[in-house]
């Protein structure tokens, strides 16, 4: 198990999920309101989130869709993205440009 720590504009939550877990799945079962306008499938480059700590090596999606200045920056793919250690991510509009309403209601 891995602490995953999400940083919004507004809200903080901290977590523990599986090693491996895709941060795109995390974010959805969450009900944060954060868009993945291909559908998670690394193609647009748009679901961009800051990694402040626990960044891993980028995937190849990563590195055609984010600049390189970007990738040192902490800059990643939620879609692309899976924890392998404990990590602290940042969620915001400067970040990706598509964050909606911080979290959604749970059914």
């Amino acid at each position: 198990m891995v602490n995953l720590k999400i940083k919004t504009q507004n809200n903080e939550f901290n977590l523990t999920k599986e090693e491996g877990t895709n941060l795109k799945d995390i974010i959805k079962s969450e009900y944060i309101d954060f868009k993945f306008p291909c559908g998670g499938k690394g193609i647009c480059g748009r679901c961009k989130v800051n990694v402040i700590k626990g960044a891993n090596a980028p995937t190849k999606p990563e590195e055609k869709k984010i600049s390189a200045d970007e990738l040192e920056q902490g800059k990643r793919l939620a879609c692309c993205f899976n924890l392998n250690s404990d990590t602290e991510i940042e969620l915001t509009e400067k970040t990706s440009g598509l964050l909606g309403s911080i979290f959604k209601n749970k059914k």
